[in-house]
């Protein structure tokens, strides 16, 4: 990689630590200054600083929480200068490409970094609570788009061994979710085994939870021949790099989560600067160290290599090519990582906690391996092109909605490259406590009608095998096969998305192998179904002529198609293609297109057969002047989505068999045409149907019809030949006789029920109201049915028919002891339908018994005959009374005659009479008027209360007649007492 000249020129990698000692040869720049920026307890971390062009350092932080604060300088440890040397320290003196590299130079020699102060002066950690609002704001904000941390929160004694995702995992994954350029490197923890130099045995970091992250554990380094700091057990070698770093801490998160994403070197020879509280400028300082506090920073570097190679467009050609530069995702960016891993087959790379057993990948002890970028990154140039290939797919926005993707890879002869394929992606941060993923995507690999899903391996051997779950705890998801599995094979790889509540959702696939050149790859995408000479409905019926468009699509990953050709075949009884060919435009891969004008033609049989038959299409198509070819079928469904009628109306037609007035009436026939209306489905054709009755009175004569084509939402009536009945003659007048019709059409069939009235239009007569009662000359004239008098009765009768009412006369009868019928017969004018007639001047009479009580009700039965043989019945009710009365006390006037002096005056001890006279304050004479008399007075004793009135006409007066009420006062009455 770095001899192609990749050195991470243009990159920016951040990182937080105990320090960077500037002063170090590694990063040193004289005279130029370093741009630094105090974070105090209000200070906004947004705030940039201006780049000074210094070689090495774009930004140095230091910061304060609480009463602590960091400084700018690196502690005598010199842990963070080693970490930074790690990621891009260059020694000025052997700066590359021109000399050669010094054994403390990085993994990107030319990055450049940004750095974040997290040691106060005496060497604690000081760890803002929120780092997507600090420590990586602030390096985003100066441009890295990679961030390496070479520690770690842990959870307190006795909670060891407890690792949730937790409230530091859900705040890296916001800030990627929000950055999806911005890739997070964590070392995975020292935490493997009880040896006392390390913590008690434990587990992943909180931080290194992420699921967006690139969690790194160490390998042994490889080189050195002796370790002064720790011993492996047993035969187990300290420099091997197919082991597994003893102390390297290992996985799963709490709910499963594989950790770590993968290893580097991280024994204890790994030389980078030496970091001194205070040096001299440039001083040449370097030392070893080991740890996962130094593989972490490693990949960063690495990475830092990676987006070089794509920003620089290395990719697809394998040579440098600016046009095809681009800003990867940290999905790519990870994804790459992840697929250049090589499975490691030393010790401490079992699943199992402080075991020195081995187990292949995918492995809590290893991930997915030993980063080795050479083995993913593509390079074709002077120096020699690989055998292995590499194709990738930044996707984004991707998935809205759930679905898939395809993609479509073609694979070389080689036997013994194997095939991988990597899926990552940022996830929407998942809530403290619960499972991590939040957007679901599962990779799937198909070859040789073989189904390979991601992250389900082998128990040893490093490679997939078939069958097995979908894994929906990781975010990043493998198939990896050997080659001679893929050998000279088409594969298909899909990504699904099932699960996305919180989209889009982006991703990036990475797949190396023996790749073959990539050529055409078209499948059939759609169709369409041109009707126009039919009904035009977009249905392939019955007997219709059908121009058909058709889509291919270029599989994804697939060359440009150009000059594609294509015929149709089919074998099926009910179709005949009339016109077979069709080109299209070029076809870019990923996408698709619409055959040109003129499409394909076909013939679909006229028989009723078609509807809902599927008939098999096979499309062989050439592309690029026929150099590739292939074929694909589709089907297609003849006939239309099943109409839906229901009844709208019918017409009766008695012209010939009856008396032509559009009545059903006993003795007719009939002739029924009936109208459908069309509510849902495709249009409806040569459509028919039976009627059927149930009812004794009605036999059918003509039990079919059949009805023109009926459009979506329009309505026919039955043709010529409509449905037939006959009424029996003795069918009761106003009979509901309910028919069934029961249809069909091409492609749908259904049921109606309809009623039709028997009888034509008829009178009814309904009483209304009693028009007048006239008692003026048998009576008081007051208009009231009274005790005694004799009343002409005019009656008002509405016609509620159909029809007119003539010739009307009527008849009452009744049965009540106080009433005598005095004319019971009557005549009304003629009555049209709904109006409101008076009977005529022979209106009904009748006399009131004088004994009949107040308040008494007459039922009278009254009997209409109209039009010669109509006949209603109503009944009358008539309430005996006189009009309520308003009567008034008039005068007093006193008689002491017989019990006192026979002055007229009420005196003490008198007895007397008192005669009451009443106003009637109404027009109406008062009849039968009687009264009584109370009081409360101490000195008032009633003799006589009660006394009676003659009639008292309208308006009129009278008083009470003889004997009146008699009253006594008491010998003690006082002088002008007023009594009530």
């Amino acid at each position: 990689v770095h001899r192609r000249g990749i050195y991470g020129e243009g990159q920016l990698v951040g990182s937080s630590d105990t320090g960077v000692d500037t002063t170090s040869i590694y990063f040193c720049d004289p005279g130029v200054a370093v741009p630094k920026i105090n974070f105090g307890t209000s200070t906004n971390w947004t705030t940039t600083v201006p780049d000074y062009g210094h070689r090495k350092i774009r930004a140095y932080s230091r910061h304060t929480v609480g009463s602590s604060s960091s400084d700018y300088a690196d502690e005598d440890d010199g842990h963070g200068s080693h970490v930074n040397g790690s990621i891009g320290g260059n020694n000025e003196a052997h700066n590359p490409p021109n000399t050669t590299f010094d054994a403390g130079d990085g993994m990107a020699p030319l990055c450049r970094l940004t750095f974040s102060d997290l040691s106060n002066p005496s060497g604690s950690l000081i760890v803002p609570s929120n780092l997507s609002n600090t420590i990586l704001k602030f390096a985003y904000n100066h441009g890295a788009r990679l961030h390496t941390n070479s520690w770690g929160s842990r959870y307190p004694r006795p909670n060891h061994g407890t690792h949730p995702y937790n409230d530091e995992s859900a705040d890296v994954d916001e800030f990627t979710w929000f950055n999806k350029d911005f890739l997070i490197f964590f070392s995975a923890g020292n935490s493997n085994t009880n040896q006392s130099y390390w913590y008690p045995p434990d587990g992943i970091n909180g931080e290194g939870l992420g699921k967006n992250i690139v969690t790194v554990g160490a390998a042994e380094s490889g080189s050195g021949s002796g370790n002064s700091s720790w011993t492996n057990p047993g035969s187990t070698s300290d420099n091997n790099p197919e082991d597994n770093a003893i102390f390297s801490s290992h996985g799963p998160s709490s709910e499963g989560m594989m950790k770590p994403n993968l290893t580097a070197c991280g024994g204890w020879y790994i030389f980078s600067a030496r970091g001194l509280a205070s040096g001299s400028m440039c001083h040449t300082g370097m030392t070893n160290m080991g740890g996962t506090s130094m593989s972490s920073p490693t990949t960063a570097g690495l990475a830092a290599l990676v987006r070089e190679y794509y920003e620089d467009g290395f990719y697809p050609t394998g040579a440098p090519v600016s046009a095809d530069g681009f800003n990867p995702s940290a999905a790519l960016v990870k994804a790459t990582l992840q697929a250049s891993c090589r499975n490691m087959t030393g010790a401490y790379t079992i699943d199992a906690m402080g075991n020195s057993g081995h187990q292949d990948v995918p492995s809590m002890g290893q991930g997915w391996g030993r980063v080795t970028l050479d083995d993913a990154l593509y390079f074709n140039d002077s120096y020699g092109t690989d055998t292995r290939n590499l194709e990738v797919h930044d996707v984004s926005p991707g998935f809205s909605s759930t679905g898939s993707h395809h993609y479509v890879v073609s694979c070389g002869p080689s036997t013994s490259e194997s095939f991988k394929v990597v899926l990552s992606y940022s996830d929407y941060p998942s809530t403290p406590g619960a499972y991590s993923v939040v957007n679901n995507l599962n990779l799937e690999v198909q070859v040789n009608s073989s189904s390979y899903k991601g992250n389900v391996f082998a128990s040893s051997g490093a490679r997939s095998v078939t069958g097995g779950s979908y894994d929906n705890l990781n975010v990043d998801e493998v198939v990896w096969l050997n080659g001679s599995t893929v050998a000279s094979q088409q594969v298909d790889v899909y990504v699904h998305c099932t699960s996305v509540p919180q989209g889009p959702q982006p991703y990036a696939l990475v797949i190396v192998g023996d790749l073959s050149p990539n050529e055409p790859n078209l499948v059939y995408y759609d169709h369409d179904i041109d009707d126009g000479a039919g009904d035009g409905d977009g249905y392939a019926e019955k007997g219709e002529t059908i121009n058909m468009p058709i889509w291919l699509e270029n599989l994804t990953g697939s060359a440009p198609a150009t000059t594609v050709t294509a015929n149709v075949t089919e074998s099926d009884p009910y179709i005949s293609f009339t016109d077979n060919s069709l080109n299209w435009p070029n076809i870019a891969p990923g996408d698709n297109e619409r055959s040109n004008p003129d499409h394909c033609t076909f013939q679909v049989a006229d028989d009723d057969a078609t509807c809902g038959h599927v008939a098999t299409i096979t499309i062989n198509w050439a592309a690029d002047g026929g150099t590739y070819t292939g074929s694909d079928d589709f089907d297609i469904t003849l006939g239309c989505p099943a109409p839906i009628l229901e009844y709208d109306s019918h017409f009766i037609d008695d012209d010939a068999g009856g008396d032509n007035d559009g009545y059903p009436e006993p003795g007719e026939s009939i002739i029924l045409p009936v109208t459908l209306n069309h509510i849902g489905g495709a249009n409806a054709q040569d459509v028919s149907a039976t009627l059927s009755t149930s009812d004794p009175y009605i036999t059918i004569t003509d039990g079919s019809a059949d009805w023109p084509d009926i459009a979506v939402s329009g309505s026919e009536q039955s043709l010529s030949d409509h449905f037939g009945f006959d009424v029996l003659p003795t069918c009761p007048d106003g009979r509901e006789v309910t028919f069934t019709l029961d249809w069909e059409c091409y492609c749908g069939s259904g049921s109606e029920n309809f009623v039709v009235t028997m009888g034509g239009p008829k009178p009814k007569l309904v009483y209304v109201a009693p028009a007048g009662l006239d008692d003026g000359a048998g009576g008081d004239g007051d208009g009231y049915p009274e005790p005694g008098e004799t009343i002409v009765m005019s009656i008002d009768l509405r016609n509620d028919g159909t029809e007119n009412a003539t010739t009307i006369s009527g008849r009452i009868t009744e049965s009540d002891p106080h009433i005598t019928m005095t004319d019971n017969a009557a005549t009304w004018p003629n009555i049209v339908a709904g109006a409101t007639q008076t009977s005529n001047a022979d209106h009904f009479a009748f006399t009131v018994g004088a004994g009949t009580p107040c308040g008494h009700v007459v039922e009278f039965t009254l009997i209409d005959t109209c039009n010669g043989d109509r006949v209603d019945t109503n009944t009358i009710s008539i309430t005996i009374q006189s009009p309520d009365a308003d009567l008034s006390e008039g005068g007093i006037t006193i008689d002491d005659g017989a019990g006192g002096d026979g002055d007229g005056i009420a005196e003490a001890g008198e007895t007397f009479r008192m005669a009451i006279t009443l106003d009637n304050n109404i027009a109406s004479n008062a009849h039968g008027i009687s009264g009584t008399i109370s009081t409360g007075d101490a000195y008032i004793t009633i003799i006589d209360n009660t006394a009676d009135w003659p009639d008292i006409p309208g308006s009129g007066s009278s008083a009470s007649l003889a004997p009146h009420f008699t009253l006594e006062a008491d010998p003690l009455t006082p002088y002008l007492h007023d009594a009530t």
